[in-house]
C-alpha cells in the first residue's frame, strides 16, 4: 500500500501464532540467553515459574505475522524505529498470540513521493491479555503517478 493508501484510524490484525517452548529457549539461547528464558530448572523458581519468550522475540513474532499480511508490500523503503516498547505481561509456552495494529499518523513528504507511517501494536494473548505494546516509524512509497 502506498502512503496515501493508509488512514489514520485504520486498523490491521494478524492471525495467532503459537510460542513452542523449543523456539522460546532457541531464540533465547542464541539472542538474549537470560536464565529464565534458557534454563527450565531455574525459571521454574523464578518470578515467572516457567520458561518465558524474550521480549524481543515477541516483537519479531508479531511482526513477522504483520509482514504475511502484506500491507506494506513493496511500498515499504524501510523503517525509522520503534518506540514506547512495554512488555506487559510475560508470553509463555504455548501462549497464542496476535497483534491489533492501528495507524496512528500519517506525515507526507510530498517532495520525494514517500510518507511515513506510525503503527500502534497492542499484542495480546489467547486470554485477551495485553502482552506487549509498541509503536513503529515505517517509511512507504507514494503512488507512482506524480501529479504535476
Amino acid at each position: 500500500m502506498t502512503y496515501e493508501d493508509f488512514s489514520e484510524g485504520q486498523l490491521f490484525q494478524t492471525p495467532a501464532v503459537f510460542m513452542t517452548k523449543e523456539e522460546i529457549m532457541t531464540f533465547a539461547d542464541q539472542y538474549d540467553p537470560q536464565y529464565f528464558h534458557v534454563d527450565e530448572k531455574r525459571a521454574d523458581k523464578s518470578h515467572f515459574n516457567d520458561i518465558i519468550a524474550s521480549g524481543f522475540h515477541t516483537i519479531g513474532k508479531v511482526w513477522a505475522e504483520f509482514i504475511k499480511l502484506d500491507v506494506l508490500g513493496e511500498d515499504c523503503i524501510g523503517g525509522l524505529g520503534a518506540d514506547e516498547i512495554r512488555w506487559k505481561r510475560p508470553v509463555y509456552p504455548k501462549d497464542y498470540l496476535k497483534a491489533d495494529i492501528q495507524v496512528t499518523k500519517i506525515a507526507a513528504d510530498d517532495q520525494k513521493n514517500r510518507g511515513v507511517v506510525t503503527l500502534y501494536f497492542d499484542v495480546k494473548n489467547q486470554k485477551e491479555k495485553t502482552v506487549l505494546t509498541f509503536f513503529t516509524d515505517v517509511v512507504v512509497a507514494g503512488s507512482r503517478e506524480q501529479s504535476n
